[in-house]
C-alpha cells in the first residue's frame, strides 16, 4: 500500500508539472478521472483526492442519507475491512469533471488556433 501511495503521489506532482509546462493533457484525464468517484461498499474502500475536493452522494448504513464533503487535503485511501461489509457508500467529486471539462475545451481552442494559422498560411 505505500508503494501504491508513493507512485501515485509522484506521478501526480509529474502531471502537475507537465500541466504547467503546457505540454500535454492527456496525463491529466488519467489522475482526474481516478479521482471521480469514491466508494465504500463490502468491506471495500476506495479514495483518491489530490488537492481540492467536493463530494455529492449517499451513504447507506441503515437507512440512506445525503453526503456532502469539502476537502483540502492529499488522499489514497484503499482498504479491505471484512467488518464493514453492510456500509455502502458513493460519492462523486466534482472538482475533477470540472478539470477535465476545462481541459477538453483548451484542446479544442488550441486546435481551432492550429487549424486557423494553417488554413491563413496556405492562402498566403
Amino acid at each position: 500500500m505505500i508503494f501504491i501511495r508513493f507512485v501515485i503521489k509522484r506521478y501526480s506532482i509529474f502531471v502537475g508539472i507537465q500541466l504547467l509546462k503546457k505540454r500535454y493533457f492527456k496525463p491529466t484525464y488519467i489522475i482526474q478521472a481516478a479521482q471521480i468517484l469514491n466508494f465504500v461498499g463490502l468491506g471495500i474502500t476506495f479514495q483518491i483526492i489530490i488537492g481540492l475536493a467536493v463530494c455529492i452522494g449517499f451513504e447507506w448504513l441503515e437507512d440512506a442519507e445525503f453526503v456532502f464533503n469539502f476537502k483540502l487535503l492529499s488522499l489514497y485511501d484503499f482498504k479491505y475491512r471484512p467488518s464493514q461489509t453492510d456500509a455502502i457508500r458513493v460519492v462523486v467529486n466534482f472538482v475533477p469533471v470540472c478539470i477535465i471539462d476545462y481541459l477538453i475545451k483548451r484542446e479544442r481552442v488550441a486546435e481551432d488556433r492550429k487549424r486557423l494559422v494553417k488554413h491563413s498560411t496556405a492562402n498566403d
